[in-house]
Order: structure tokens, then sequence, then C-alpha cells
């Protein structure tokens, strides 16, 4: 019983399931987009059983079909015709091989131009249109086109051949405002060493290689150095320094990594969310340690567990201060204006407000409930 060839279109071991590959991003993407699914769409095709194809090899169970050698006739005219037999079903033999080793080669390679017509149909219909047209697989030896039969091999290659092309100025002016928009941008004071390397990572990948000219050698290494958090620029300096003196500024590489040994190095995982620890100390030291938490704890549970920025912090500590002090004026118990004391200087009593004493209370001179002394003091009291 034959091992069945295209058990190469089922899940591989180990993976989600997945059979379908992502669509193509459209009739003339982006050089980032482009790269992504090339990238995506080889990795699928190795995992389903491709990549000998792909590398112009023929896989395992077609070289099974390769033919046999004929047998050597010997002088003698009996064992001749014997062997001549012989000789006559190894033909036969190798013939219906090839004829099955062809057939299904074209069938494999079909089966990925079938996946590509699915992937190009939705948003590059002209693209598969000349991918198509171009790739369209004849009958041996005629001109005679197959029908709904074409070369998925080539037709791949046709594509991933495209990320040669020029730039168009749109892509190069989107790479240029990235590359900007991350160079005037450092990352925030107390950032993780997982941010950092994001960072880096994201640069390389998809940023850098689409500039013109990429930055390489001792520009690359300035720009990752520069992406070092503004608490660090004595570091950053101090790095570069022992860099250049050791002839090694040009590798990039080494930079990033002794870059990444910095951040781990500076990064205080009790720091919430960029907040200033000596701001945090004051706040304690004036009796808002509890806006303090509150603001905190309010950031953290409403971000999705995404870091706070240091600003927002500060945003949501003086929005609850703010708050407090209102509530403490109006209870009576602020202490910015001696609100915590009464007239007779008893801490905890509520203010008086107007011009009334509190009810069975007289003045001094016992005539009326009126504030005489408090209004204005050193008048003469009224007489009845």
């Amino acid at each position: 019983m034959e091992t069945p060839l295209f058990a190469v279109d089922e899940p591989v071991s180990g993976s989600i399931g997945k059979t379908s590959f992502p669509d193509f991003p459209g009739e003339k993407p982006s050089k980032l987009a482009l790269e992504r699914w090339c990238d995506a769409w080889y990795e699928d095709l190795c995992g389903m059983g491709y990549s000998a194809v792909l590398r112009g090899e023929e896989p395992f169970e077609l070289k099974k079909l390769a033919p046999r050698d004929l047998l050597p006739v010997p002088a003698e005219p009996a064992a001749a015709a014997s062997v001549a037999a012989k000789n006559s079903e190894i033909e036969h033999s190798n013939a219906v091989n090839e004829a099955e080793r062809v057939a299904r080669l074209r069938e494999i390679k079909n089966r990925i131009a079938q996946k590509l017509k699915r992937a190009l149909r939705t948003n590059a219909g002209l693209k598969l249109k000349k991918l198509l047209t171009d790739h369209a697989v004849h009958e041996p030896g005629t001109t005679n086109v197959i029908e709904d039969c074409y070369d998925g091999v080539a037709m791949f290659k046709a594509i991933r051949d495209t990320r040669s092309d020029d730039m168009s100025d749109y892509d190069a002016k989107k790479y240029t405002n990235a590359y900007e928009k991350m160079r005037d941008t450092p990352l925030p004071e107390n950032c993780s060493p997982e941010t950092f390397s994001k960072r880096v990572a994201t640069f390389l990948r998809d940023v850098n290689p689409y500039l013109d000219p990429p930055l390489t050698g001792s520009k690359l290494s300035a720009f990752i150095v520069k992406q070092l958090p503004s608490q660090l620029g004595a570091d950053a300096r101090s790095l570069k320094r022992r860099f250049v003196d050791q002839g090694t500024w040009n590798d990039a590489d080494a930079v990033a990594l002794e870059c990444q040994h910095t951040v781990e190095e500076a990064f205080a995982p009790t720091k919430k969310a960029g907040v200033d620890i000596n701001l945090a100390h004051l706040l304690t030291a004036e009796g808002y340690a509890d806006s303090l938490v509150a603001a905190v704890d309010k950031g953290n549970g409403s971000s999705g567990g995404k870091e706070l920025s240091e600003a927002r912090v500060r945003q949501l500590i003086s929005g609850a201060i703010a708050g407090s002090l209102r509530s403490g004026v109006a209870s009576g118990t602020g202490d910015d204006k001696g609100g915590d004391k009464a007239a007779g200087g008893k801490p905890g009593s509520k203010q008086r407000k107007g011009n009334r004493l509190p009810e069975g209370q007289l003045c001094s001179s016992g005539t009326c409930n009126f504030d005489h002394d408090r209004l204005k003091p050193g008048a003469p009291t009224p007489q009845k």
C-alpha cells in the first residue's frame, strides 16, 4: 500500500490545525507587508511538507519512482533472451513510474497554485490573472494548456522576487517617518528590558531594512544607544566611549546587547508605571498616601494591563489629591486654612460659617446671638 503523498496538507504534529494561508495584502503591498506575507507562506508551506519542491528537489515519495537500470545482456542466446524479457519489464515499469512521477509532481505544484489563487483572489485579482497566465502548465511536448493546472512553485517564487522591486515614494516616506519618530521619541524612564528589546527588534526588522540607505555600523550603533531612557544618559556616554576605545563601535549587535544589559541593571520592578519615587515619598509625608495608592490602583485597573505613563499617573494623583482637598474643606477637616480647628482652636470641631452663633449661645454681652467679637472686634456692643 502506497503512502499518500498529499497527506502533506494535513496539520503537522504540534500545529494548531491551520490548513489555510494568509491572504495576499494587495495589488501593490508595502515592502514590509510583502516580506511578512512571503515569510508566513514559506514557513507554512515548509510546515505542510512542500519544502523540497520549493528548494527545487523532488519529494522523498517521488524519489521512489526513479528509473531502474537495465540488466546487462549476456552473450549466450538462451540467457540473453531471458534478460531481454526482464529488461522489457524494467522499461515498462520505468515508463509507468515516470508518468506517475510527472503527474504527481504536477499535482503537488498545482495544489500550491490553488492555495495562491484563494489567497490573491480578494485583494490582488490583477496580479493573480498575470500569474495564472504566465505559469499555466502545458501537456508534455505540446502547447496545449491543461485546464486549471498551474505551477504553484513558480508562482510563489515570482511573488517573492518582487521583494527586490524599487520602493514607491509613498512607502519610502512611511519608513522614513517611522525612523524619525523612533529617533526623536526615546523610551520612558524606567522602561522594562522587554520594552527596550521590542523597540530595537521592531526597528531592525520592520523599519531599517527599508530605509534608503539603511543604518549600518556606527550609525546603527548610535541610534540604538539613543533609544536608552533619559535617566541612563551617563551610562550611554560611558558605553559609547568604551566601544570606541575598543574599536568595536561598528558592531551594532554587540552594542545592542550591552544596551539591553544596561536597561536590565537599571530597571526597578517596584517602581510602578514610571511614578517618581521622590514624588511618592513627598505625597506620603504630606498625608496623601491614601490618595496616591487610590490613584495608582485606579490607573492600573483601567489600563487593561498596560504600563501607565508617568504623565498619566501624575494626572491621576493630582485628581485624587484635589478631590481629597475639596472633601476636606467641605467637611471642615482640611488643614490648609486651619479648617480642622474651630474659633476656639479645638481640633476636630467644625468651623462656623455665617454671622450667627450656634443655637443657644449669646454674644459676649449676652444681648443677642450675633458673633460681634469675630465680625467687628473692638466695636461697641449694641444695647437692647
